[in-house]
């Protein structure tokens, strides 16, 4: 059988440096990827890349040594990464890469990161050449639920397919095959993760939206987000703000010791409360330390259900499963996974920031957004066993 021809992509990132987000990402593009003895390959091919910033992080820059190696031109500006220099444009797809760098904070505490001007350049580059071609954007759509939705109406405007997210949903599952029943009720759901807020607070927003988009009715928004730190979210803990159950079968599924756990308890750093428009109340829990992986557990009148969403550390295979959606996106001309969904836990994570930069609740009627849950999702390694020699913390 022929092998398709490859799709050609820009790539527009932030910065290059060992282990960021454009390191796990653009590698296996070029270069493929070994998955328990397996060699695998993509049928993207990155022509071109616009790469914003240089000597700007402690460490090698890696960027413009791969580049030359490996013979991919190097853009000066968005548009030049897009066009073919004659007017046209001359890539199949691009893939924005929005994470890590120099870029300032705000009074919120969210890191301003250029995800919105990427993708302002990229449709406005494809305007002039008179062509539009799918973009895919690594993790959140922007800072503020304000450019997300923008963003989503303008693809949707334009007929520009866009796929965005987390690898969070799509990396091993514990048990295999984990998936909340699609359609059943669900009354009570929790996520334990770890990290800053803001950058794996959206990790765990995105863990949390995969399971949770599947119950019955799909999804129809957020009404109000409250984010507790500190003392506020452990006495949330103690007091039973947070569902006591549904906690401790989140903790049980991440093979933790018993001293292990009590600390990761005395050190939860932060909790975002998340109000859905249908009633339904869902907490995340953050820790500071001994997490190091994912766990979700929820409850129904019909179903209860906990797994672990298990990442494998170095090398980062879970990004090749990312790698595999933006694929799947350009070649398709349309995402597996709603924009919807991410458009969602942008905003989810905006008004969490400023829920607990202010200490108040966050009314949200920007969130009120439908979508219904996809029933599978292909090149995710949900259904795949752990890979050989994994480790509890990866």
């Amino acid at each position: 059988m022929t092998r398709p021809a490859k799709m050609r992509v820009a790539v527009l990132a932030t910065v290059w440096f060992e282990g960021c987000h454009t390191d796990v990402i653009v590698p296996p593009i070029v270069e493929g990827w070994t998955l328990d003895g397996v060699d695998e390959q993509t049928d993207l091919e990155v022509v071109s890349m616009y790469l914003e910033q240089i000597g700007c992080v402690q460490g090698d820059d890696l960027g413009l040594p791969f580049l030359e190696r490996h013979g991919i031109r190097r853009a000066l500006s968005i548009g030049e990464a897009l066009t073919d220099g004659a007017g046209g444009l001359g890539v199949d797809g691009v893939i924005i890469i929005g994470e890590h760098g120099d870029y300032e904070l705000n009074e919120h505490g969210q890191q301003v990161y250029p995800r919105r001007r990427f993708f302002d350049a990229a449709v406005a580059a494809m305007t002039v050449a008179g062509r539009y071609v799918p973009i895919f954007n690594d993790k959140g759509l922007a800072y503020s639920a304000r450019d997300a939705n923008e963003m989503a109406t303008t693809a949707r405007r334009l007929g520009v397919g866009y796929g965005a997210g987390s690898t969070i949903p799509l990396s091993w599952r514990v048990p295999a095959a984990a998936e909340w029943p699609q359609g059943a009720a669900m009354d009570a759901a929790v996520l334990l993760g770890w990290g800053p807020l803001e950058r794996y607070g959206f990790h765990c927003l995105e863990g949390l939206q995969a399971h949770v988009e599947r119950r019955a009715g799909g999804e129809t928004g957020v009404a109000q987000v409250i984010a507790l730190d500190g003392e506020a979210s452990r006495a949330a803990i103690a007091e039973g703000r947070v569902d006591p159950d549904l906690l401790a079968a989140a903790f049980d599924s991440l093979e933790l010791t018993t001293s292990q756990r009590e600390q990761a308890i005395l050190t939860v750093a932060g909790v975002i409360e998340v109000h859905y428009v249908d009633g339904l109340v869902a907490h995340v829990v953050i820790c500071e330390d001994e997490v190091r992986q994912f766990a979700f557990a929820a409850r129904g009148e019909s179903a209860s259900f906990v797994c672990q969403m298990w990442l494998p550390g170095a090398p980062h295979l879970h990004f090749t499963f990312l790698v595999r959606q933006a694929e799947h996106l350009i070649r398709h001309g349309r995402p597996q996974i709603p924009i919807e969904r991410t458009q969602l836990t942008t905003g989810v994570l905006d008004a969490a920031m400023r829920s607990g930069w202010s200490g108040e609740a966050m009314a949200t009627p920007e969130l009120a957004i439908s979508y219904s849950a996809p029933e599978r999702v292909e090149g995710t390694g949900v259904a795949l066993a752990r890979p050989a020699g994994w480790t509890p913390l990866g």
